[in-house]
């Protein structure tokens, strides 16, 4: 199909700039490089991202807190994740199902 290395590679460089230009007409361009996302993320919720490395090394190294295995709002034994009130108190946290903190954060839920 291509002659050399070179026409192909060029021909690839060609055919994403025009899907990525397509894309950004209609207004559906997303970020590919994850990096990049979770950079911007970073940047943008820097106390989010601080207070949620916390529990994790709190959780997994240091051991200061530790991960219960039932919801503390509904008691169902299912798996947790942390639930920050305040981003400043890093290690005050809730321990809710997914159900419960979609309800805290008023989201609809996540059935079963």
């Amino acid at each position: 199909m291509y002659k050399t290395i070179e026409e192909r590679q060029i021909a690839r460089r060609i055919s994403k700039r025009k899907y990525k230009n397509k894309m950004k007409a209609l207004g559906k361009w997303i970020i590919p490089n994850r990096k990049k996302k979770s950079r911007l993320y970073r940047a943008k919720y820097p106390e989010r991202t601080k207070a949620n490395a916390a529990v994790k090394w709190a959780v997994y190294h240091s051991g200061k807190l530790i991960k219960p295995k039932c919801c503390c709002v509904c008691k169902k034994e299912t798996e947790v994740i942390a639930h920050h009130d305040d981003y400043s108190k890093p290690l005050d946290v809730m321990w809710v199902c997914q159900n419960c903190h979609n309800d805290i954060h008023g989201r609809s839920k996540i059935e079963d």
